[in-house]
This record gives structure tokens, sequence and C-alpha cells, in this order.
């Protein structure tokens, strides 16, 4: 497989995806489904095992609730 030199397309920062973007493209690594929490007070909580929680506290019940949750390998 060739390589792609990805410095020669000038991509703009928001064209780039992050890890856990790239990792819900990919199905994740070994099926592993984690998720990373940002807490309404700025908190953030990285690499949590399974889905985001259902419920609007979730892991920022102290930090004044969830304002985003981002999910991969799910």
């Amino acid at each position: 497989m060739k390589k792609l030199n990805l410095e020669k397309l000038k991509l703009a920062a928001e064209d780039v995806l992050q890890r856990g973007q790239l990792a819900t493209i990919y199905g994740g690594s070994g099926g592993s489904c984690y998720h990373s929490l940002t807490c309404i007070d700025g908190t953030e909580i990285n690499d949590r095992t399974g889905p985001c929680p259902s419920s609007s506290s979730g892991g920022c019940i102290n930090n004044g609730g969830i304002d985003q949750c981002t999910q991969a390998g799910c």
C-alpha cells in the first residue's frame, strides 16, 4: 500500500479527523467501546469504557452535568 503525504494536501485543522472520530470509522481498536466527556464546568473525562451515558449527568454528576460526549468503537 502506498503511503500518503498529508502535508501536500494542505488540509485545514477542521478537515483533519481526531483520534476518537477516526476510531468510529475503523470500528475502534479490537472492538473496544469507549467515550470521553466534557462536563458543563469544563472538566474533561477521557477514555471511559462503554458508550455515552444515557442520563444528562452521567460521569459529570459533580461537575454540573454533561456538556458533550464523544464515543468511539461502539
